[in-house]
């Protein structure tokens, strides 16, 4: 992600409070409102990642004024529009418009509990992937900006680590989220030394950061 939404190591934000015992929902409006994201989901119209990138789309200011369900509110406004589910007129009027196609659930509620205990997977188990890069490599982050949706951290881009191992292969998620195709690839965990990142005053120069990387974030050194 990029702008104010990949605030991976972005000063001057405060602290972060922890709330002892802090339940999953703090309103019931939240509640609901995951249920309504979980079944859409069960539709299979958008990947994880087109929901992150939807997630993204929304005004900075906004962003850091509005609370966690409030941004997957929005994003899911957008979504059920931008899938053909409704119009923005029908969702802001709440009436349909008596021309669109009408659907059965897609998750029933008997079904809920097991699609919930099963969750997703990014992971794909393709052993031809290519494996570019092997452990003990020196690689640099690639220095890019894209506009669309990106795991890759700002604050590591240009900055050049070593290839602790392999994770696996998994879905790309900058072609996933634009509908372009999973594209799988190999996923690396990359060492970065805190002077790298941080520069040489930091106070904690013996830490390390640790970063899960796909094949195409990265080049050798």
């Amino acid at each position: 992600m990029n702008s104010i939404h990949d605030m991976g190591g972005c000063h001057g934000m405060g602290e972060i409070s922890r709330e002892q015992n802090e339940p999953f929902f703090h309103e019931t409006w939240e509640s609901r409102l995951f249920a309504c994201q979980f079944a859409m989901n069960a539709w299979g119209s958008w990947s994880l990642d087109r929901v992150r990138w939807f997630r993204e789309q929304m005004p900075g200011p906004l962003y850091l004024n509005s609370k966690y369900y409030e941004i997957w509110l929005d994003a899911l406004i957008r979504l059920v529009i931008d899938a053909g589910f409704a119009s923005a007129n029908e969702l802001k009027t709440g009436n349909c418009e008596g021309h669109g196609k009408r659907y059965s659930p897609a998750l029933r509620p008997d079904k809920v509990k097991r699609q919930m205990l099963k969750g997703i997977t990014s992971r794909r188990g393709n052993s031809e992937i290519e494996q570019r890069f092997s452990p003990g490599d020196q690689v640099r982050a690639l220095n890019i900006n894209p506009k669309s949706h990106t795991r890759l951290p700002r604050y590591v881009r240009g900055k050049c680590g070593v290839v602790e191992a392999r994770r696996g292969v998994f879905v790309f998620p900058d072609t996933n989220s634009q509908g372009l195709g999973e594209k799988p690839q190999t996923v690396y965990s990359v060492c970065f030394k805190l002077e790298e990142v941080w520069g040489p005053n930091h106070e904690h120069q013996n830490d390390l950061i640790y970063v899960d990387m796909w094949e195409n974030y990265l080049e050798k050194v």
